[in-house]
This record gives C-alpha cells, sequence and structure tokens, in this order.
C-alpha cells in the first residue's frame, strides 16, 4: 500500500511526503528531544553537586575560621590519642546547626551537614595542624534517618580543608627568647 501526505502543488502530479518520510523524521526529532533532556538531567546533577560542594566549603572555612580565632587548641590529657611517631592528636565532632538559634541567623540547609575537626600536634612546639573535614547527610528512601551520622563505616567527605595554627603569642614568646622548636623526644612523651 503506497499513502502519499499531499502538499498542494500546482501540477496534476501529486506532491508530498511519504509515510516512511514522515515517520523517519519524527524519529530524528524524538531523538533529538531526548538527548536533549539527558543533557538537562546532567547539568541540574552537576548544579546541585556544585552547589553541595559550595556550602560545604564555606561551612569548613567557617570552621577553621571559629578555630583559628580561639587560637592553639590545649590537648587534654584525657582525651588525646598518639601516633607511633609520638605526637598527641584530638577528634571533635559536630553539627552546623543549632536548633536553639532562631531561623534567622542560619539557613535551614545547614541542617544537612556535619563536621569532624582532627587537631594534631606538629613537629614544632608552637604550631598545631587542623583538619577539618565537612560530611554530608545521606538519606535513603526506605531507612528512617537516624541521629547519629556517624553509624556507617564508610563515612566519605564532602571536603577536607587543612590548615596550620602557630601560636598569637609568637612575638611575645621570641622577644622571651623561645622560638618555635622541633619537639624533643622528652616533649612527646605523656
Amino acid at each position: 500500500m503506497h499513502c502519499e501526505i499531499l502538499i498542494g502543488g500546482r501540477t496534476g502530479k501529486p506532491t508530498g511526503f511519504t509515510f516512511l518520510e514522515v515517520l523517519v523524521a519524527l524519529c530524528v526529532v524524538s531523538i533529538s528531544i531526548v538527548a536533549l533532556l539527558n543533557a538537562h538531567s546532567i547539568s541540574m546533577r552537576n548544579s546541585i553537586y556544585s552547589q553541595t560542594i559550595s556550602r560545604a566549603t564555606l561551612l569548613a572555612e567557617e570552621r577553621i575560621n571559629e578555630i583559628e580565632s580561639k587560637g592553639l587548641t590545649q590537648i587534654d590529657e584525657e582525651e588525646f590519642e598518639e601516633y607511633e611517631n609520638g605526637l598527641r592528636y584530638v577528634v571533635e565532632l559536630g553539627e552546623f546547626y543549632d536548633p536553639e538559634e532562631t531561623e534567622i541567623n542560619q539557613p535551614e540547609w545547614r541542617q544537612d551537614y556535619w563536621w569532624r575537626t582532627t587537631i594534631e600536634d606538629t613537629e614544632y612546639t608552637y604550631v598545631q595542624k587542623v583538619v577539618v573535614e565537612v560530611f554530608l547527610k545521606k538519606e535513603e528512601k526506605n531507612k528512617p534517618w537516624s541521629a547519629d551520622p556517624w553509624e556507617d563505616e564508610q563515612v566519605i567527605p564532602q571536603v577536607t580543608l587543612v590548615t596550620y595554627i602557630a601560636s598569637t603569642n609568637r612575638r611575645e614568646d621570641a622577644r622571651s627568647g623561645s622560638t618555635a622548636t622541633p619537639r624533643t623526644s622528652r616533649q612527646r612523651s605523656r
């Protein structure tokens, strides 16, 4: 069976597209639309990922600034762990959203992020290494959200920032004659 779609012509000869030509044209258009929708989906996914990383970086920088404003952390004798090389460190966990504060001061999206801070002694007496990791809560469809984000064994940080903090009274130490010298084995012991 031969079917033609007629498009007005001047001659007695019928002009137009065959049914097969119309089907091929529709297939090409539909494939193009699917490709565009896929590109849009990828673009949206990248946009959400970029927003997540930007927020996590902002929060990590906020946490580092908070730690830097306090100066060197006194690592309590009861709380610290010790590396094989004798240097001490302490790990702190927390969340960025404080339900006690008013909603004006903190956006709701802060509820989705948690932090882990590791403060380490270095080989220099008046310098500490600070590692801030920011994590994103994962919500699974069939699993109720737990208040403890660390219950999963493999938690991967969204952002990790590292900084070094020197003693705030370095100038006073320099005037008195003490300097940031490497730690001796006697200083490392408990």
